[in-house]
């Protein structure tokens, strides 16, 4: 294939390999006030359906705007053992319950073909789920994340990774970055009934107000709290934050599990996350019961900040939840784990009304793990010494340089390196990025985007593109990016200036920047960089 004009390149770099089969992959959106044609899906039902229709080949990107308000539009499911009643005026043959978006198991997904529903750069799309089942039901849907989105109001559950036989078995579901609030039961529930879910993931998620009525089935089995799950395996719950004004249910915990078979596993993680508690003055943050002769707590569970201003015990494990640890000490004993946690007031912002950020002074920055999150709820890079919960305080941020993954490998057997000796200051009209490594004698282009993106879209064998792709066809409509052409040495080398002006408004602007190699010696006719993720201050 002949890529010869940056023109051509970003639709490679965007489009991918979408149109070239009838299976889908590259990225999508779902605006609802745009004609719904080509990549553009009115609603999550229409890009459900051509999901099931189609199938996938490769990573597929759906990134949701919120220009025409919430997304409110049923839709349905079905579970054999619950009926889930609403007050909606009617519910299809065939269904019992209803969720602004219920997923699908479609065919070719796999730990490479995976499917994302995101929030575009600058979106805050919001599923208002008021008199709905749930707002998102996973039924059955493999390899598949959300990322970015606003869940409220569900009568039932925020979010049900619930599965029975007919849905199939939920593999490598994940929720990051979301915002699940003022629910009637659970923000998330992890249920296999059977079979049992596979390696959940919730990490930078906002949690608060949930559990208004505890009402439903299996709600002492499976819906008791903020987070709860029962049979399955792989469950990682990390840097999160959890501000509890509502507690119904007599079982009730923030974060809990009720095991219910012997082939279940205690969670792989349950760290770097933040719990303020302010309802249900006899219960505990946390139950974590034994599974048969087997313990229910994580072999990870550190850095953690629990705080209860009822004075509840902070945890019941053992047996039936039989063992009762009163405070944080009490609980290193039993648990043997925790030694980093805290029992400290997070200091919050203003929980009550669900702004759970951070405020500066808070003992959790910089108590956190380096292994935690990548990014944070607002897509803020994590610190090298980053912070408890969701939320990662950014205090007068520094200028820095930040790799982002890895370039393709090109003809001459190597892999691009795109680095720069400087640090981004405002001011510095000489700031320089640096091409190593790439195909000798070409012409090389370094495209920009605002920001980055959380996870990369793969749009061919190897190639990652890192940027966020909205304001990158922006910049370059605009005449901005890219950089270049300019011609690669006979060793692969060359450098882009980038001047940096002396503009205060720019400060703690965050810039993405991928290069773009001609080379006639790979089947896709270009070749690829890693990303740089520039702070300019």
């Amino acid at each position: 294939m002949c890529v010869n004009t940056p023109r051509a390149l970003l639709c490679v770099l965007v489009l991918g390999s979408s149109f070239l089969c009838a299976q889908m992959s590259g990225l999508r959106t779902i605006n609802p006030s745009l004609p719904s044609a080509g990549t553009n899906y009115a609603d999550f039902a229409s890009a459900v359906a051509a999901l099931q229709s189609s199938g996938v080949n490769g990573p597929v990107v759906f990134e949701v705007y919120d220009d025409a308000g919430a997304f409110t539009a049923p839709m349905t499911f079905n579970t054999v053992n619950v009926v889930w009643t609403t007050t909606l005026p009617s519910i299809v043959a065939g269904a019992n319950g209803t969720a602004v978006l219920v997923l699908a198991d479609w065919a070719g997904s796999s730990a490479l073909n995976t499917v994302t529903f995101r929030a575009a750069a600058g979106e805050h799309p919001v599923l208002d789920a008021n008199g709905q089942s749930m707002g998102i039901f996973w039924n059955g849907a493999d390899h598949t994340s959300v990322e970015g989105l606003e869940i409220r109001g569900a009568v039932y559950d925020a979010i049900s990774i619930y599965s029975e036989a007919q849905h199939g078995q939920v593999i490598n579901a994940s929720v990051r970055r979301c915002r699940i609030h003022d629910c009637g039961g659970s923000g998330v529930v992890i249920y296999g009934n059977l079979p049992h879910p596979q390696n959940v993931l919730l990490e930078s998620n906002f949690f608060w107000n949930l559990q208004q009525t505890n009402a439903g089935g299996f709600n002492t089995l499976a819906r008791f709290g903020y987070v709860s799950w029962r049979r399955q395996n792989g469950l990682i719950i990390r840097g999160n934050t959890f501000a509890v004004t509502s507690a119904a249910g007599g079982l009730f915990a923030v974060l809990g599990s009720n095991p219910g078979s012997s082939n279940e596993t205690a969670p792989i993680s349950i760290s770097d996350n933040i719990v303020i508690k302010y309802a249900a003055a006899s219960r505990p943050i946390l139950t974590l019961q034994d599974i048969g002769t087997q313990s229910g707590i994580p072999q990870v569970m550190d850095h953690n900040c629990w705080n209860d201003a009822t004075g509840a015990p902070l945890a019941h494990s053992g047996p039936s939840g039989n063992v009762v640890s009163l405070n944080l000490n009490a609980w290193r004993s039993v648990s043997a784990r925790e030694l980093q946690s805290m029992d400290t007031d997070p200091q919050l912002i203003d929980p009550i009304q669900g702004n759970l950020h951070v405020a500066a002074g808070s003992a959790v920055i910089g108590a956190g793990t380096s292994g935690s999150s990548a990014m944070d709820i607002d897509g803020d890079v994590r610190d090298y010494a980053p912070d408890i919960g969701a939320d990662e305080v950014t205090l007068g941020q520094l200028p820095a340089v930040q790799v982002l993954g890895a370039g393709s490998l090109n003809s001459s057997g190597a892999v691009a390196l795109l680095s720069s000796p400087q640090l981004p200051t405002l001011g510095n009209t000489g700031f320089a990025m640096v091409l190593d490594q790439a195909p000798a004698n070409t012409n090389a282009w370094v495209f920009a985007s605002v920001g980055t993106a959380a996870q990369p879209v793969t749009i061919a064998a190897g190639c990652h593109v890192w940027l966020e792709l909205q304001s990158m066809m922006i910049l370059v409509q605009a005449g901005v990016a890219p950089l270049g052409p300019l011609p690669t040495s006979a060793s692969g080398s060359t450098a882009f200036t980038l001047p940096l002006p002396q503009d205060p408004a720019l400060a703690g602007l965050v810039l993405g920047m991928q290069a773009v190699m001609l080379d006639s010696g790979v089947a896709n006719g270009f070749a690829l960089s890693n990303a740089l993720r520039l702070t300019l201050n």
